[in-house]
């Protein structure tokens, strides 16, 4: 079947008949829209090959180049079983998606079939490439909406921003919104530069479609002692550069996601904050977006 969802503004058209994509994509759902700027063709298949020139292992996901195309695939981990193949249009348009179904495997304890699942995840594979295109970037990161303020929290995974985000919701209920627990959108308008929600949120499962001002960016390191100190442009651009997914394989891409990234670093402020897990660590955030 044919559904049409709108994520940050870019319309997608995909057919599919994967349950587990159509129920986490349901809050992005549209009747219609003018123009599609992302068409997805999604099949089962039995038999999955890929094959190209290897350019990159990118973000855990391997490229190969072809005349028209990029090609990518996804295996059952320590396996050779191919699980998912992707191919794409260079001018991120269109794209073929053919997936299996593995039975004995599944995500977690909910009975999530894992091709289903890596199906779903190469959607929004896709997507973060496509929305370069629409002065977008996808960043790695857990995102709130505070009082209509939105605060990007980003780190190495495993730091603790998802346990910080927790703190403002412990403390602050229902003044915090979670945008997306684990990929927004950050987006360039005439009005300024925002944070909108997406489906891929990680283990969390925490998203929103929903739009907010961007406030702040904060860049989360483990200390003994809490502390937060507002960094320059260079500091905070290299410190951020590798939490963003950035197109390394695509040199026009690449050109397209350094101009949107440099400038929304420019116009945002950026902290670093030393923290533990404790709600001081989030009062002293507090203080600084109060200002």
């Amino acid at each position: 079947m044919n559904y049409k969802y709108q994520i940050a503004e870019l319309n997608m058209n995909i057919t599919s008949d994967c349950d587990y994509l159509i129920k986490r994509m349901e809050s992005f759902q549209v009747d219609s829209f003018d123009k599609s700027d992302l068409n997805v063709k999604m099949k089962h298949s039995d038999s999955l090959h890929a094959d190209g020139e290897i350019i990159i292992q990118d973000n855990g996901v391997g490229w190969m180049n072809k005349e028209n195309t990029y090609v990518s695939c996804a295996r059952i981990h320590n396996q050779d079983d191919i699980l998912t193949v992707l191919e794409v249009e260079k001018n991120w348009l269109n794209a073929n998606i053919e997936y299996s179904k593995k039975s004995g495997f599944s995500i977690t304890n909910n009975n999530i079939d894992y091709g289903d699942f890596n199906a779903f995840h190469m959607v929004g594979v896709l997507f973060r490439y496509s929305i370069l295109n629409h002065q977008g970037i996808v960043v790695h990161a857990s995102s709130i909406d505070f009082n209509g303020k939105g605060i990007i929290f980003t780190a190495p995974a495993g730091t603790g921003k998802s346990t910080h985000v927790k703190l403002w919701e412990k403390y602050l209920g229902s003044q915090i919104k979670v945008i997306n627990d684990d990929t927004p959108v950050l987006k360039q308008k005439k009005e300024g530069n925002f944070i909108y929600g997406t489906p891929w949120s990680g283990s969390s499962d925490k998203f929103l479609n929903t739009c907010v001002p961007l406030s702040a960016i904060v860049i989360i390191e483990r200390a003994e002692k809490n502390s937060i100190t507002q960094l320059s442009v260079t500091n905070a651009a290299t410190k951020l550069m590798p939490r963003f997914f950035l197109p390394y394989f695509d040199k026009d891409l690449m050109n397209k996601a350094v101009t949107i990234y440099e400038k929304i670093i420019s116009q945002t402020p950026v902290y670093l904050l030393k923290c533990t897990p404790e709600k001081e660590a989030m009062e002293i955030v507090y203080q600084c977006i109060q200002k």
